[in-house]
């Protein structure tokens, strides 16, 4: 937390290498299964990168990739089939048409399954799971 208010006071809250050090401690909290927070630290990255570098800038489209996966991990799968998709179509304009370039996100928005459960609440399965 010292070294992002150092990055702040330095550089300012919007400069690329705050936002990167604000983006590290997200992936922090998600890797220590502080969800909420990640969310919530995570939640400011790309819209400072946008803002900073561009919409299609892989920088930005990682920080919304980063952003998708605590979403993924808290079920919140609407959201995450919605923000990978614009992952996917970022990747596509940034890196052009090659297949190869959007291969691993378009895998990913194939493996979220949104069916409900008995509950009615969307689960989270991988597209293995289903063929058991």
């Amino acid at each position: 937390m010292r070294a992002l208010q150092g990055k702040e006071k330095a550089s300012g809250p919007d400069h690329t290498s705050t936002l990167s050090t604000v983006g590290n401690l997200g992936l922090l909290y998600k890797d220590q299964g502080e969800l909420a927070e990640a969310e919530a630290t995570l939640a400011r990255v790309p819209q400072g990168f946008e803002e900073a570098l561009g919409r299609s800038h892989p920088l930005t489209l990682r920080t919304v990739a980063n952003l998708n996966a605590v979403y993924i991990d808290q079920a919140k799968l609407i959201d995450a089939k919605a923000m990978q998709s614009t992952v996917l179509s970022g990747f596509a304009t940034a890196q052009g048409s090659s297949p190869s370039t959007r291969r691993e996100p378009k895998r990913r928005i194939e493996s979220l399954d949104l069916a409900p459960d008995e509950l009615g609440n969307h689960r989270y399965a991988c597209a293995q799971d289903r063929s058991n």
